[in-house]
């Protein structure tokens, strides 16, 4: 017998539009059409929905967690990217640098992604 995750992811995504807010998952792409001037970036922006939130003192260790990260439950639902750590999250106009991405995938079906974000 086995478990059907999309209801679980579903659900998740109704808490997380209900409870936290609008963002964007940017990810930036080098402009392939001019050879000369292989550094000009494009930007492609992905809406989504996620819950920020601090981390807690006992998480922040300086090192791995400073201070100022946060804890970010990225809704799975409708995102039309996996986020990867060279993407950025806008947060209220503020871009944040991606560096830890922990989905929750169980039996393959990605429910959420927690992200730890950084500016």
């Amino acid at each position: 017998m086995s478990f059907d995750y999309t209801k679980t992811r579903e659900k998740a995504n109704s808490l997380i539009v209900k409870f936290g807010m609008p963002l964007i998952v940017r990810r930036a792409q080098t402009d392939s059409t001019t050879p000369w001037n292989p550094e000009e970036l494009s930007h492609t922006d992905y809406p989504g929905y996620g819950v920020v939130t601090e981390f807690n003192r006992r998480e922040v260790d300086g090192t791995l967690v400073q201070t100022g990260d946060k804890k970010v439950l990225l809704s799975a639902e409708d995102l039309q990217i996996a986020p990867e750590t060279s993407d950025l999250v806008v947060v209220d106009g503020v871009e944040y640098k991606i560096v830890t991405i922990n989905p929750l995938s169980p039996a393959g079906t990605v429910v959420l992604y927690e992200l730890q974000i950084r500016a």
